[in-house]
């Protein structure tokens, strides 16, 4: 029972960094270790001098997340429609 607890706890640690690390990707950050840690460092000073800062990046990031999410929806639904186009007989 332990060792199943572990097993969830390992896997939604792995799936957390899959997804950090599609975020990285998805804004087209430089895929260099030393640069993002400069970067987030950077953010967690400015969130010690700017009490507003964390609010305003976390609520930029859901927006872009969600723009982004929606972008690939829409992308989907032109797809299948045009798929179901294709194999509808004239």
């Amino acid at each position: 029972m332990l060792s199943a607890r572990r097993e969830d706890q390992r896997k939604a640690r792995t799936r957390e960094l899959i997804e950090l690390g599609g975020i990285v990707s998805m804004v087209d950050f430089p895929v260099d270790r030393g640069t993002l840690t400069g970067a987030l460092l950077w953010a967690l000073d400015q969130f010690k001098t700017e009490d507003d800062l964390q609010h305003a990046l976390k609520k930029r990031g859901d927006a872009f997340i969600a723009e982004r999410e929606n972008e690939k929806k829409t992308e989907s639904q032109v797809s299948a429609e045009k798929v179901a186009a294709e194999q509808t007989p004239a």
